[in-house]
This record gives structure tokens, sequence and C-alpha cells, in this order.
């Protein structure tokens, strides 16, 4: 990661961004890129990184459902892979599990995160339909599998949003805003890695709105028509909460089938202090097309 530091700090000079080194730097967060491979789902051991397909959960674990809505699987992270790749804070075993359904909340979607500890894993069957449930979902996951490939990078806050909730804190002149939007697009460039959007740690990227805002919005029950933008104690209330927020995991949304998914991502946030007390529960969800 230090090279990638010092990579980082000479193409920050490149764009022209010397003055304002310091403050880009201090907004860095590690992140660990997962580069999907192509694999045969009976070749993967059980516990395994992987991306869609079957899930390894405990024996005692259910297919989860709720209202009539089952879950589709999209991925695990065995933790001592992140481990021995960058140390971003989370337990150093066991198996983070992630699902998510579209829900009927239009784009934000519902998601469920599971941390299972223990190594005693089995291949989870799909679940028995019944009248009340509707599997056509789960299937848009389970068609395609991937081993992941993890890597480690220096991640920014993704500026091309024009409600970003951190441009306002760089306090740029324009033609520096230019600049490190400049940069960030082409960090994927800087450090090899594919443009899929698979991510755990670091900062959400891509889309057209900053997933932090929408999250607010969504946790409190309002519409972006409802937020008064020159009321400063409500800006400061929503700016609050959204930068408490903490990526866990970002998933790419093109093996979905739902309108235009195929150009935004799903994306996991949780409160900073329950993340590093290693609480999974009840993360904030969003599925945030690029359109």
């Amino acid at each position: 990661m230090q090279e990638k530091l010092r990579k980082l700090e000479q193409k920050i000079s490149e764009y022209g961004l010397s003055v304002v080194q310091d403050q880009i730097m201090a907004l860095v967060r590690p992140a660990i890129a997962l580069i999907p491979e192509a694999a045969d789902e009976d070749n993967i051991p059980l516990g395994a990184t992987k991306l869609w397909g079957m899930p390894h959960v405990p024996p005692t674990f259910a297919w989860p459902k709720s209202d009539g809505m089952v879950f589709g699987f999209l991925g695990q992270i065995n933790l001592e892979d992140v481990r021995t790749t960058y140390d971003l804070g989370l337990p150093s075993n066991g198996l983070l599990s992630f699902w998510f359904h579209e829900g009927i909340n239009g784009s934000y979607g519902h998601g469920k995160a599971f941390y299972f500890p223990s190594s005693e894993l089995t291949v989870l069957e799909l679940p028995e339909e019944d009248e009340s449930d509707d599997l056509s979902f789960v299937f848009d996951f389970i068609e395609t599998t991937w081993r992941a490939r993890l890597i480690a990078f220096p991640s920014l806050p993704y500026a091309y949003h024009y409600d970003s909730i951190y441009l306002p804190l760089l306090n740029f002149s324009e033609d520096e805003i230019d600049a490190y939007r400049d940069l960030q697009s082409e960090m994927s460039d800087f450090f090899d890695l594919p443009r899929d959007d698979y991510q755990i740690g670091g900062y959400p990227h891509r889309g057209q709105q900053d997933p932090h805002r929408l999250i607010y919005f969504a946790a409190h029950h309002l519409s972006e028509s409802d937020f008064d933008e020159g009321n400063a104690e409500a800006t400061e209330k929503m700016l609050n909460f959204a930068r408490n927020l903490r990526l866990l995991a970002q998933f790419d949304g093109h093996n979905l089938d739902i309108e235009d998914s195929s150009e935004g991502s799903i994306y996991f946030l949780h409160d900073e202090q329950m993340l590093s007390q290693h609480s999974f529960e009840n993360p904030y969800t969003l599925l945030n097309l690029d359109s």
C-alpha cells in the first residue's frame, strides 16, 4: 500500500494539485478491490471468497426471506483473505455474506449482511417455493459464479456527484475541483484495477447521486424534493449522518434483471461505530443506478 500511496502523491502533482495534496491525502481510505475470475462452482472450496453462485453457510442457516421477498446471494468474503491483503479493521477470520432484493421501494432495495465466525460451512440449497414466495429474482444470482482476487488500493471520494458530501470539505477552486475529478476518475487505471464495482471498504463510487445522501433520505423517509438545501440546520443534520457512514461492500449490478441495473451498483454502508464493534446486522443498502 505504501508504494501505491507514493504513486497517488505523484499523480496528484501531475494533475497540478500539489498545493492541496495534504487535503487530498487526508481523505484517503484503504479499500480492497475484488477482481472477478471465472470459476466452476464445484471447484470452489467452502468458505472461499466468491461472487454470486451458491452461498456457503452454517448448517442451521435458512435462506433469507422477508414478507414474501426471497433474497438473492451477492457474494461472500473470507475475512482471512482481507486481513492478509490489508487490515481494514474487520474480524481476522470468518465469513461475511451479502444478500439483496430489489424490494418495493423503487431503486433503494433491501440488503442483508451476515457474519459467520465458524468454519463449519455447507452449500445452501435453493429454498422450496411456496405460494407466497417468488424465486425468480434468486435465479439472477446463481447462474454465474466467480472467484475473487483481492487487491488493496487507496480510495478517494467519488466527486462526479453534483451533491457529493465530501467536495465541500475540500474548499477547492473550480479549477482544482475539475482537476480532482479528472484525478479521481483515473484511479482504476493508476492501480491497474478493472472497472467492475466489487469492493470492500474505502468510498462508494459510480452512480449519479451520492449514496450517503440517498441513504439519509431513505432512513428518514424523505424524498429529495422534501429536503431544503437552504435550511442550515437540516443540512448539518444530513451531513453529520452521511459522513458517519462507512462503505462495507459494493457489488456490481450487472447480473440483476432490473431495468438499467447494468449501469449501477449495490452499496452496503453502516454506521462507523457499529462497524468498529464488528456489528454487521441491518446495514443501509442502496441500489444506485447510473442513469
